[in-house]
């Protein structure tokens, strides 16, 4: 009897969640037939609870934000836009301690303007989080006082929704917005675009906008769309003090087109042909694809008796290994600068990977505070599927007709011993210097070089994306660098005579099935890096599409800049500042001349490397 009593009481104890579950369920059924019988539709979500903007209102907030988000990021309800959950996520990443903290050795500002930047974003995102729980807290007063008293649903209503000038979240929100418009009136000019503090806070506005729904107020959206201008004008004024700038090539993601696009653009450099592709030799900025030892193993195993095959190789990539020399070479900042100078020369291409602060070998990497840093990214496994045809024409320019043995029978293993950094995380080693660079295939994690690389990618002055459509590319030439054309209108690279028979090989040698899932699998940290890049480049986006609503100029793109840098100084004996070719059709000008400047070369700049020492 004992027993029997124990068990009882243990399959009530085990059904009371179930029991209580009924009940609560049982309850709402009751109280939705009265509120429907009462004439009163009760909702569970946020958005009808709230009042609708009226459409009168002006928003150029909410112009700049469908432009550049929708429908990527966020889409637009009747109270305004709500975020998917990809880009909640993103945007929580973006503004957690972790990555401020992490991205903070990449300001290009003194340690005061750092210290009130961050404690702009920090205040910001406390201010919003306040905001959305007392709104969430007013939702659900609202719906206890609808549900208990739907029969005096009038008069309860004008109890239960304050006006959000009375809400201690919205006046809290409403400081947060002044301040921030007083704190970037009194930002230092020139010097950096605060990059961080422009994507940060376009984040916070967003998150704002989506939080506030219906309560958004036409002085929130007043003062929103002045700090959007206000961070244009910080990124022009940024942009105009630097002397040059630097364009973080990574491979197979439209290097040549930007090159040639810069030409047109006005910008001066070494070479824009397919041989240079904007980069300066004495730099040493090449390209480390190829392993040569692993290109020799496999001559040896596919073509024994081809002697000649080892030797049958694409040098310029095949530098897997090299790496700066530490003494005598244009690392450091400052030496390029005054090379650049020199030379006459304002700007250029790095396809390796960013080098040691101050040019002092083992020290972090760190971007260039004296160049408005460029990078331009590709959607990963598009840019290694690239990369690979890439290799087999260029194989195929050597070898001929021994192309397709000596692809043949290539496993997932052979590619990466061939490719070693090119089909793992090419971007995050790209961004982070030598020591990631050349560390092993699978080596690479998210906790530790994940969270590095975006905090690199966060102070990249401009970031573009091959994948933009073309009203984002225009405006993020056009107000990003101040450009007068995209590289989505150069030519690019030109096809090999034999694409037919290169194709052929592509078809039957790229890795498939599991081994292509393997190799995405192996690029997921580029993969998350990307969407974050994504993310980033689209905020940029909300202030560039802000910039051209307001019909704001320009301003400094004149003739013979390189959008809103400075034409650099004529070099000693040279008379004219125009690009040679530059008169020519479009995409040419680099093809028809081995310089794609009259201002100096090589020699200038090797000169220039002799004066500065390496620093």
């Amino acid at each position: 009897m004992h027993h029997l009593t124990m068990e009882t009481i243990r399959r009530i104890v085990l059904a009371w969640p179930l029991i209580v579950g009924l009940a609560l369920l049982a309850y709402d059924v009751l109280m939705y037939a009265e509120s429907l019988r009462a004439g009163t539709h009760i909702t569970q979500t946020t958005e009808q609870t709230v009042d609708v903007l009226p459409q009168t209102l002006q928003r150029p907030l909410e112009d700049a934000l469908l432009t550049a988000l929708s429908p990527s990021h966020l889409h637009f309800t009747a109270i305004g836009p709500t975020l998917l959950p990809n880009a909640a996520h993103l945007l929580d990443t973006l503004l957690d301690d972790a990555f401020l903290n992490a991205s903070a050795t990449h300001w290009q500002v003194n340690a005061s303007v750092l210290h009130s930047s961050l404690q702009l974003l920090r205040s910001g995102r406390d201010a919003i989080l306040q905001h959305r729980h007392e709104l969430q807290q007013q939702h659900h007063r609202r719906r206890r006082l609808h549900l208990w008293n739907h029969r005096q649903q009038q008069q309860q209503q004008s109890l239960s929704q304050p006006s959000s000038s009375s809400s201690p979240a919205a006046a809290s929100l409403s400081d947060w917005l002044a301040a921030v418009q007083q704190t970037l009136a009194g930002l230092p000019a020139g010097s950096s675009s605060h990059p961080q503090l422009r994507r940060g806070l376009v984040a916070l506005l967003l998150q704002a906008r989506v939080a506030a729904g219906g309560s958004w107020s036409q002085s929130d959206e007043d003062a929103a769309a002045h700090i959007l201008l206000q961070l244009y004008e910080l990124h022009r004024r940024g942009a105009t003090s630097k002397s040059a700038v630097e364009y973080y090539h990574f491979s197979k993601a439209a290097g040549t087109s930007v090159c040639l696009t810069s030409a047109e653009s006005g910008c001066t450099t070494f070479s824009t042909s397919e041989q240079f592709t904007c980069l300066l030799p004495p730099f040493g900025d090449g390209p480390r694809w190829i392993s040569r030892r692993a290109h020799e193993e496999r001559c040896r195993r596919a073509l024994p008796d081809s002697p000649d095959c080892p030797n049958q190789i694409y040098s310029k990539l095949a530098k897997w290994g090299s790496r700066y020399p530490a003494k005598g070479a244009l690392v450091g900042c400052g030496a390029r600068a005054t090379a650049l100078a020199k030379s006459g020369f304002n700007f250029y291409a790095s396809e390796y990977t960013l080098r040691p602060r101050g040019g002092k070998a083992g020290a972090p990497p760190g971007l260039c505070a004296q160049f408005l840093n460029l990078a331009v990214l590709r959607s990963p496994m598009s840019r290694v599927s690239s990369h690979l045809r890439y290799v087999i024409r260029v194989t195929y320019d050597k070898l001929g007709n021994r192309t397709a043995p000596y692809f043949g029978g290539m496993r997932l293993a052979d590619w990466r011993a061939l490719l070693p950094a090119a089909l793992d995380n090419y971007y995050v080693r790209g961004l982070l210097g030598e020591g990631v660079f050349y560390t092993g295939v699978g080596g690479l994690t998210e906790w530790e070089h994940l969270p590095a690389a975006r905090a690199v990618l966060g102070g990249m002055d401009v970031l573009l994306l091959l994948e933009d459509p073309v009203l984002l590319s225009r405006l993020g030439h056009k107000w990003g660098l101040g450009w007068n054309a995209t590289f989505l209108e150069a030519e690019g690279r030109r096809d090999t005579a034999s694409l037919e028979e290169v194709n052929r090989i592509v078809n039957t040698v790229l890795p498939t099935g599991d081994e292509a899932d393997s190799l995405a699998a192996g690029n997921a940290l580029d993969l998350q890096l990307y969407d974050f890049a994504v993310l980033l480049s689209r905020l940029d986006a909300v202030v560039w599409a802000a910039a051209e609503a307001a019909g704001e100029p320009t301003k400094g793109k004149r003739r013979r800049r390189c959008g809103y840098v400075p034409a650099a100084p004529l070099p000693a004996g040279t008379a004219s500042r125009e690009q040679s070719g530059g008169g020519g059709s479009k995409g040419t000008a680099g093809r028809r001349h081995k310089r794609s400047s009259s201002r100096g070369g090589s020699g200038a700049v090797a000169a220039a490397a002799a004066a500065a020492g390496g620093r």
